[in-house]
């Protein structure tokens, strides 16, 4: 998100190959995370995971794209929206004050703290 978002500020004449580049990878995440076989044979965790990561993204995708691309419906009925929700305010946060380089690690580790405190992952992860 930082890396698509700086993208998009220093680069605007990639922003069309950008908006389809990224609605592709949304499209492939939502077919992933939405077919039962897949669902059934992942380990709960990393599907938990990859839920509420995937969540966060389509989040900041359809704010990305000025509500454009729109893949929340496909999370909204998932167990994790809501800490998606929060992650996401959380990047939006962070962002507000700008990311300087290494930020990105900061982050990476910051939610995986609050996705810790609310139980999706273990502590000992």
């Amino acid at each position: 998100m930082i890396i698509e978002e700086r993208i998009r500020d220093r680069l605007p004449a990639l922003r069309h190959s950008q908006y389809c580049s990224l609605v592709q990878l949304a499209s492939e995440a939502e077919y992933i995370t939405t077919q039962k076989t897949v669902r059934e044979l992942t380990p709960k965790l990393i599907l938990r995971v990859n839920d509420t990561l995937n969540t966060v993204m389509a989040l900041w995708l359809m704010d990305f794209t000025k509500g454009v691309a729109d893949f929340t419906p496909s999370y909204r009925k998932l167990d994790h929206f809501a800490l998606a929700g929060k992650l996401y305010s959380h990047f939006q946060s962070r962002s507000k004050s700008g990311f300087q380089p290494g930020d990105e690690y900061d982050l990476v580790d910051e939610f995986a703290d609050q996705m810790k405190g609310s139980g999706l992952v273990p502590v000992d992860c």
